[in-house]
């Protein structure tokens, strides 16, 4: 398992999720492995356990000496398994149960999915957000917003002309409302973890709501990021990433979404792929 201490610099927290969690990012891709901290004597501080830039699996915090303080298990901020505690002696001082680990369905979430596409006409712009849940055929509710003095298209930043008609959008919706947010497009430009218009959009947010990107086609050198998901009698795939969740839990789910094409059909009433 790889081990990262906090003072690399290719180590950062890239924000904060709902119940106020850090994000690790390690050279620009969320991290899996042990995140440490040391004392100034080179013994461990602190380690934490991280699967996808999040806190999951162990949490230790050391005495000085070297010796185990305490140890912990947390999952989606919660704290789960036996939490233990020893003095500087290695003596155990106190030990409780907090119960099995959480297991987090976000098909089964009472918050909403938002699926927002933008179409321009010369400086104008017209973004479209459609509210529903994973069953739902139609949307729940449709989102319509007109912005001006939209900034001109530029080759390779298209984020920054597509990203605030995204974000009013949201900013109407409600981001209280919301538990997942699905953009036609990519999270990543490359497998260095590269930002696209998805991950821009995750940064924008404070790393607060994960994001999807489903787009018609891939950039090249993306295969570590992209998982291609073929739905309907398509042999041609749609190409989805993911930021905050796992990737291929979020493969799934826009394979699982309704509709017999290869877009969903909420998905195309917004207008994806268009």
């Amino acid at each position: 398992m790889q081990r990262v201490n906090t003072n690399d610099p290719d180590m950062r927290i890239v924000g904060f999720d709902v119940g106020g969690g850090e994000i690790y990012h390690y050279k620009g891709t969320p991290f899996t492995g042990v995140v440490e901290e040391k004392f100034p004597n080179g013994n461990l501080l602190l380690e934490t356990q991280c699967l996808n830039g999040y806190p999951d699996g162990f949490v230790r915090e050391y005495f000085d000496n070297g010796q185990l303080m305490e140890e912990s298990f947390i999952a989606y901020n919660i704290d789960y398994g036996f939490m233990r505690e020893w003095d500087e002696n290695g003596d155990l001082t106190h030990r409780h149960y907090w119960g099995p680990k959480p297991h987090f369905n976000i098909k089964h979430s009472r918050k909403m999915i938002i699926a927002i596409d933008v179409y321009y006409l010369e400086n104008t712009a017209k973004a479209i957000g459609a509210l529903f849940y994973w069953d739902d055929t139609v949307a729940k509710n449709t989102i319509s917003v007109e912005v001006d003095n939209i900034e001109p298209y530029v080759p390779g930043e298209f984020y920054k002309r597509e990203l605030p008609c995204i974000l009013k959008v949201i900013e109407q919706a409600g981001l209280e409302q919301i538990d997942l947010i699905i953009v036609d497009g990519n999270v990543y430009i490359d497998n260095e973890g590269t930002f696209g218009l998805g991950g821009k959009l995750w940064e924008a947010l404070g790393g607060k709501i994960p994001v999807i990107g489903v787009a018609k086609t891939s950039f090249k050198n993306t295969e570590e990021k992209v998982t291609p998901v073929e739905r309907g009698q398509s042999k041609n795939p749609l190409f989805v990433s993911a930021i905050g969740m796992d990737t291929e839990e979020a493969a799934a789910l826009i394979k699982g979404m309704k509709g017999e094409h290869r877009m969903p059909d909420i998905l195309k009433y917004v207008g994806f792929g268009e």
